[in-house]
């Protein structure tokens, strides 16, 4: 008898570690749910596992924080490409390449400008809003883009890359309405 009790202490101190470490296994597996709940919902499911998954927040992450995360690396690609026009733009002789790179600066300003208004409408917890805004951002690139109609783009790959990421903030937005 006095053995039932023993096993009852044993497993009231030994539990709580037991549930943590429960707690942490269904974290991970809820999050890797997440990335693939939010990235078949988009056109590029590799691109969107892979830039989900970049990032350390990810393995605990709910929605809001996916939303935080999709618009850091938004922000992130957005700010480079601008000071990567800049570069190209400073070193640009041929006029018409300067039009479409001045093109592609105004874009990008406008579409960092947007990444700072789909911040605020996320703490405000207007998803609605925010996935309009994501279609805003997801268009700057595509104008970028299209002013190098009939010319090579040195920008092919960067706008691809923030269209993709405005369409994952849309589906985060998306789901979170």
């Amino acid at each position: 008898m006095a053995h039932i009790p023993s096993i009852l202490l044993f497993l009231l101190f030994s539990l709580p570690p037991y549930l943590s470490t429960a707690r942490v296994i269904i974290n991970d597996d809820y999050s890797i749910f997440e990335v693939y709940t939010i990235c078949k919902q988009t056109t590029d499911f590799d691109f969107c596992s892979q830039a989900l998954n970049s990032d350390p927040r990810t393995p605990t992450a709910d929605l809001v924080t996916f939303s935080e995360i999709s618009l850091d690396l938004a922000s992130r690609n957005a700010t480079d490409t601008s000071k990567y026009i800049s570069q190209l733009l400073s070193k640009a002789t041929d006029p018409v390449i300067k039009e479409h790179l001045s093109v592609c600066s105004q874009a990008y300003k406008s579409a960092i400008e947007e990444i700072g208004e789909a911040y605020k409408l996320l703490q405000s917890k207007s998803y609605e809003a925010l996935s309009k805004e994501a279609v805003a951002v997801r268009a700057k690139p595509v104008v970028c883009e299209n002013s190098f109609k009939g010319t090579q783009s040195p920008l092919t790959s960067k706008n691809e890359n923030l269209e993709r990421l405005a369409v994952i903030v849309g589906v985060i937005a998306d789901l979170l309405g």
